[in-house]
């Protein structure tokens, strides 16, 4: 028995002869079971696209606050509701932003951190310069009943159409996971592939099949055949859809719906899959933003994009952030990755959809540092629990309660009841802030920050760490 399997005992009976004391910490006084059904917690509000990294980085804390979960990683029970190995079974339409300037008062992101740690990663990419720079987006559009209910897909499929872009740059889309396509060209019955071409679209594949969008294979077929294809200086990969978090990962495929989620452990096989490395993998879905998605992704991107919170139906402004790379291909990641940030709280506003928007910009080659940094945090919590428990967990529960919580189910929606928060994640930046009496809480906040590159938010979100 390992030794965090021993802490997770220890702490198992320390909430049972609490519980009357605690109830509210873990899951309103239950034994631990978890509140979320996993194969239908991807269905997110009534009126958003799913996402969710300031649950960067929320990291799954539902085990802990959002009624239960099981893992197996003491770590995990104490900060994190779910360590990745445990919830993942892995290992165990204008060109230029219109934005407030981030030097500017008021601003709502952080300013962009151009500083390279000693010992990162080095870029997947080069940029080669003097017009020789190529570049395939790839755009995973699960339709689902975001589409067939609301059009949402149609409409951001518009705004790539309306962006102008040279053919220095490829934007390929695959389609699928919807009972009923609002527009007359989408097939479906079948899963496709197109190609945005001159304002329009092309048919590449009129028929790939009918095989789940939720199930990793298909999506790993899609990244080779960009591959294969598309034969460019650079990737980038855009995941549509609904989007739950560590709890249960990405998409809901409306024509397939017994398959479920795709878990992130079935994501990692995909990317391993598909042979790719991107120079950003982005969520344009709810509640992705989280250490655990960061850590499927590690070694196949050296950028992710999402959002802690739930997204709006407008999802990412398609046209501004293309148009933006369309007039300067020659840009990074890093560079693209802020542009779709600024752009996304930008064209929130224009929708009056701001109120709880997040998106971050997160490097990558920075997870390994903060990993080491999120599990000294958890010992020295843990050792604290272990030495005090009534004390610590009372001062836990105060705190946790103060800071900005991800993803709660505000409506009847696909939970029978909608007083259970079906994922509940904390901003682990915000909770170590509030734990100075852990040492390790402030280093853990520093390795943070020196991951977050960008950061945007809307009024009522202000105080994530991204």
């Amino acid at each position: 028995m390992g030794f965090f399997d021993k802490i997770k005992q220890g702490l198992t009976k320390t909430r049972q002869a609490m519980s009357s004391s605690l109830g509210g910490l873990f899951g309103g006084g239950d034994s631990g079971t978890t509140a979320t059904n996993t194969t239908t917690t991807n269905n997110t509000s009534t009126t958003s696209q799913t996402s969710g990294v300031g649950s960067l980085l929320s990291g799954g804390l539902s085990s802990l606050l959002g009624g239960g979960g099981s893992s197996t990683g003491g770590l995990t029970d104490l900060l994190g509701g779910s360590w990745f190995s445990d919830v993942s079974g892995i290992g165990s339409t204008s060109t230029s932003p219109a934005y407030t300037s981030a030097n500017s008062a008021g601003a709502n992101y952080t300013a962009l951190n151009r500083n390279v740690a000693a010992g990162s990663r080095a870029k997947y990419t080069k940029l080669l310069g003097n017009g020789k720079d190529t570049m395939t987006i790839l755009v995973y559009m699960c339709g689902a009943d975001l589409e067939s209910k609301s059009a949402m897909a149609t409409k951001d499929l518009q705004e790539m159409l309306a962006a102008k872009f040279g053919s220095s740059i490829n934007l390929v889309v695959y389609t699928g996971g919807c009972a009923s396509w609002r527009n007359n060209t989408i097939s479906s019955q079948v899963n496709q592939i197109w190609q945005v071409v001159d304002g329009g679209l092309k048919c590449l594949v009129k028929d790939a099949g009918t095989g789940a969008m939720t199930n990793y294979e298909t999506l790993a077929s899609f990244i080779q055949y960009g591959a294969q294809n598309f034969k460019t200086s650079r990737y980038a990969l855009i995941l549509w859809d609904h989007g739950s978090g560590s709890v249960a990962g990405y998409g809901y495929d409306e024509r397939n719906p017994r398959a479920g989620s795709m878990s992130l452990a079935g994501l990692n096989s995909a990317f391993k899959k598909g042979g790719l490395k991107f120079d950003f993998i982005g969520f344009d879905t709810c509640l992705m933003a989280t250490l655990d998605t960061a850590n499927a992704l590690d070694g196949y991107a050296r950028y992710l994009v999402a959002s802690e919170e739930l997204m709006p139906s407008s999802g990412t402004d398609y046209a501004g952030w293309l148009g933006a790379l369309a007039q300067k291909p020659v840009m990074d990641g890093r560079e693209l990755g802020t542009i779709i940030c600024e752009r996304y709280l930008h064209y929130c506003k224009q929708n009056e959809a701001d109120d709880i928007a997040t998106l971050s910009l997160l490097d990558m080659s920075k997870v390994s540092k903060l990993n080491t940094a999120y599990e000294a945090w958890g010992r020295e919590a843990l050792q604290a629990a272990n030495a005090n428990p009534r004390m610590f967990y009372t001062a836990y529960d105060r705190l946790a309660n103060g800071v900005e919580n991800y993803g709660q189910n505000y409506g009847p929606f696909y939970l029978q009841n909608d007083e259970i928060p079906w994922t509940n994640m904390l901003d682990l930046g915000a909770l170590a802030q509030k734990m100075t009496f852990l040492k390790s809480a402030a280093a853990f906040n520093e390795a943070l920050k020196d991951a977050i590159v960008c950061r945007v938010y809307g009024p009522y979100r202000q105080h994530g760490t991204g």
